[in-house]
């Protein structure tokens, strides 16, 4: 038996974490006079950022839960805010598909002259830190793997879950000269003034735009060649 339950109030939408994009947005916080009324929307229209992401990977891959209840309509933008500030804080702004109250637009979509610019770069050499291109740009390092992944598949290559990094489909082979997850050594001095005990490695990786499995990698190289990095270049 189905209940027809009309809640006012504030609603969570959480996307389930996967090893290949575990940094790209995760959180959705919304308002509505009928919150169940409002997830099935969600699920079926293809306006907001959201609806398309669900769209994309299917509503299963995610998990729906309400925040907050309200009694007057009046009180939904203030307890809206209050809940997107404590996800923004908690798990950084690129975690959120809410992006500065952006009105529902796509945060990834890059002009079209920077991103021609960029799939030179990669045709020119495909083993080119994205690092390096994101801090040129300014934009999210996901932005230019999203570029990347048509690439790498024109020339034989993948991502590989199990190692986290790039291999050739046919030997399973990395290949040489690969930096495709390397630091500039601006971006490692900024890595390195955020180490410290009461830092977290999720915020450190939203504050410096670099994936937590390629920071987790980075200190490993870094501690492990005694402080002798190899850098990727500067674009």
């Amino acid at each position: 038996m189905i209940l027809n339950v009309c809640v006012k109030g504030i609603y969570l939408i959480e996307r389930i974490a996967d090893d290949q994009d575990e940094n790209s947005p995760h959180y959705y916080v919304g308002q509505a006079v009928d919150i169940f009324k409002r997830w099935a929307q969600h699920c079926n229209e293809n306006e907001q950022y959201i609806d398309k992401s669900i769209k994309k990977y299917g509503y299963t891959m995610f998990i729906f839960r309400i925040l907050e209840k309200v009694s007057k309509e009046s009180e939904l933008n203030i307890c809206e805010t209050k809940w997107i500030n404590h996800y923004k804080n908690k798990y950084g702004e690129r975690q959120m598909y809410n992006l500065s109250q952006t009105q529902n637009e796509n945060p990834h979509k890059l002009p079209k002259n920077i991103k021609s610019e960029i799939i030179q770069l990669f045709n020119e050499d495909i083993g080119r830190s994205i690092y390096a291109i994101a801090e040129k740009y300014e934009i999210n390092w996901e932005d230019v793997m999203r570029i990347r992944k048509p690439l790498l598949k024109q020339k034989g290559l993948k991502y590989n879950n199990k190692i986290k990094n790039i291999v050739y489909v046919d030997s399973g082979e990395t290949p040489k000269n690969w930096r495709g997850n390397k630091m500039t050594k601006s971006l490692s001095n900024k890595i390195l003034s955020h180490n410290t005990k009461e830092v977290e490695n999720r915020d450190i990786a939203a504050k410096c735009n670099i994936s937590i499995t390629d920071l987790e990698y980075f200190y490993k190289e870094y501690n492990k060649n005694d402080k002798q990095y190899n850098f990727a270049d500067e674009i």
